[in-house]
C-alpha cells in the first residue's frame, strides 16, 4: 500500500521528485511506480499540486541494495548504509517485528517480565539462567570515590553521557587487572560496567551522586533510585522492559565502533567508551535529547503553532521514523507499556495524543528514541532521563559484540575507494 504524507512546501533535501529518483535508481517507471505501490518508497503529496514528491532515504536504501547485488564494490560501499550484511553474527536479528535476541523477540521478552540482567547475560553467553539469579553486586577500584566529586560538578547539565565517559575512563584507569581477554574476568567485569552506568542515573537526581549498586538489585531498581523513584514498583518494571526492549538492535553505528575497537585487542572499557561516544550523537541515541526538546514544545499551547508552521517546511522530526521499519515495533512496545501505566504523570495522555496527531497530520511514526522519552515523560523522570536510559540499555549489546568480534579473531579493517581530488570537488565534499 502507497505510503503517503500530506504537507505543503516541502524542503527538498529530504525529497526527491520523480525524475531524481529514476536517476538514482536506475529503473524503468514501470519498475518505480512498483516500488511506490509496494509501499518500498514514500510518497509526498502536496495540496494543489500535481507534482509529487518521494521521500529521499528510502529511495536511496532501494539504490544501495541493488548496487550491492550488481557488483563487488558497490556491494562492500553501499552495504554501509543499511544495505545487505557485512559481518556475521549470532547475536541479534533485526525482523519486522522487532529485534531478537539469540532468536527470542525482543519484545516477547519484556512483555513476559524477563529480567534485563538475564537478556544481558543472554546476549553475552547465548543461555538463559533458569530460575533467574539476581546479580551481586561488583567490587568497585579504589580510588573511584576522588572522581565523584568531578562528576557531580558536571551534573547541572544534566548529560549523563558525559558523566560516564568520564567514570568509565577513571575505571579504566584504575583497574589495571581487568584490562585482560581473561575469560573468567569477563562477565563480572561487563556486569560492573551496567552497574555503574545505571548508577549515573544518580547525578540526575536530587543527591547528584553515583547509585551505588547493591546486592540483589535489578538494573532497572538502581536506575531509578539514583533519579529519586526508589520503591516504586510501577517505574522499575516499565524501565526493565524499556532496557530489555533497547538492549540491542544489530549492527548500528555505535555497535560497529564498539566492534571495530573490541578487533584491535581493546579491553571492555575502551569498547563501551567507543560505543557510548558514537551513541551521543544526534542521529543515535543524541537524538532522544532533540525529541525531548521538541515534546516539550509541542506540549506549550504557546510555542504548538510556530513549531507546525516550521515543519510545514521542514522534515526535521528527531526521534520519528526508521529507515529499518515502516513503524518501529519497539515503539509500539513502549508506548503500549505508557498506555497501560495505573499512575501516570499528567503529561502522559498529553504526549499520547500528540504522538497520533503528528501520525495523522505528517504520517510519521515515534521511533524508539521518541517512545523513550514519552515513556520518561510519563514516568516522571527528569528531562534527559531518555538519552540516559538507552545508553544504559544498550551497553549490554555492546558488550556482546565485543565479546564476538574476540572470538572471531580477526582485525575490522574495511578499504576505502579513493576518489580523485578533482573528483571531491565535483561531490562537493
Amino acid at each position: 500500500m502507497t505510503t503517503r504524507a500530506n504537507l505543503t512546501s516541502p524542503k527538498t533535501n529530504d525529497y526527491v521528485s520523480r525524475e531524481e529518483a529514476l536517476e538514482i535508481l536506475a529503473v524503468k517507471m514501470q519498475s518505480f511506480y512498483t516500488y511506490v505501490s509496494r509501499g518500498l518508497i514514500r510518497r509526498l503529496d502536496q495540496p494543489g499540486k500535481k507534482r509529487k514528491l518521494y521521500l529521499k532515504s528510502d529511495v536511496q536504501r532501494l539504490a544501495a541494495k541493488s548496487q550491492a547485488r550488481s557488483n563487488t564494490g558497490a556491494k562492500a560501499g553501499d552495504s554501509m548504509r543499511f544495505g545487505n550484511p557485512i559481518i556475521q553474527t549470532w547475536i541479534c536479528e533485526i525482523t519486522p517485528r522487532g529485534p531478537c535476541y539469540r532468536s527470542r523477540l525482543a519484545t516477547d521478552l519484556a512483555a513476559a517480565n524477563v529480567s534485563y540482567e538475564s537478556v544481558a547475560e543472554l546476549l553475552w553467553l547465548g543461555t538463559f539462567r533458569t530460575p533467574e539469579v539476581p546479580w551481586k553486586a561488583e567490587p568497585l577500584p579504589k580510588g573511584l570515590d576522588a572522581w565523584i566529586p568531578l562528576a557531580k560538578s558536571m551534573a547541572g547539565t544534566g548529560n549523563g553521557l558525559q558523566i560516564i565517559n568520564l567514570l568509565l575512563a577513571a575505571l579504566r584507569a584504575l583497574d589495571g587487572n581487568e584490562l585482560d581477554t581473561n575469560y573468567d574476568n569477563v562477565i563480572p567485569l561487563a556486569r560492573r560496567l551496567i552497574q555503574v552506568l545505571a548508577g549515573v542515573g544518580g547525578f540526575l537526581g536530587e543527591d547528584q551522586q553515583l547509585e551505588r549498586f547493591r546486592t540483589g538489585d535489578s538494573v532497572a531498581e538502581c536506575f531509578v533510585r539514583g533519579l529519586g523513584f526508589g520503591g516504586r514498583p510501577e517505574v522499575s518494571e516499565a524501565i526493565n522492559k524499556a532496557l530489555v526492549i533497547s538492549a540491542e538492535h544489530e549492527l548500528t553505528p555505535p555497535t560497529f565502533a564498539a566492534r571495530v575497537c573490541a578487533s584491535t585487542g581493546s579491553d571492555l572499557y575502551a569498547c563501551v567508551a567507543t560505543g557510548i561516544l558514537a551513541h551521543m550523537g544526534s542521529l543515535q541515541g543524541g537524538g532522544a535529547d532533540g525529541a525531548e526538546v521538541v515534546l516539550e514544545d509541542l506540549l506549550r499551547p504557546a510555542r504548538r503553532k510556530m513549531l507546525r508552521q516550521r515543519w510545514a517546511t521542514k522534515y526535521d522530526f528527531p526521534g520519528f521514523n526508521h529507515p529499518l521499519y515502516e513503524r518501529d515495533p519497539r515503539a509500539v512496545a513502549l508506548l503500549d507499556i505508557v498506555r497501560g501505566l495505573k499512575s501516570p504523570h499528567p503529561d502522559a495522555s498529553k504526549a499520547l495524543k500528540l504522538i497520533d496527531e503528528i501520525e495523522q497530520e505528517v504520517n510519521f511514526y515515534p521511533n524508539i528514541t521518541a517512545a523513550l522519552v514519552v515513556l520518561c515523560r510519563s514516568l516522571g523522570l527528569p528531562r534527559r532521563a531518555a538519552n540516559l536510559l538507552f545508553s544504559v540499555s544498550r551497553s549490554a549489546g555492546w558488550i556482546a559484540h565485543a565479546l564476538e568480534q574476540r572470538v572471531a579473531g580477526y582485525m575490522l579493517r574495511p578499504r576505502a575507494k579513493f576518489s580523485s581530488q578533482s573528483d571531491s570537488l565535483t561531490n562537493n565534499v
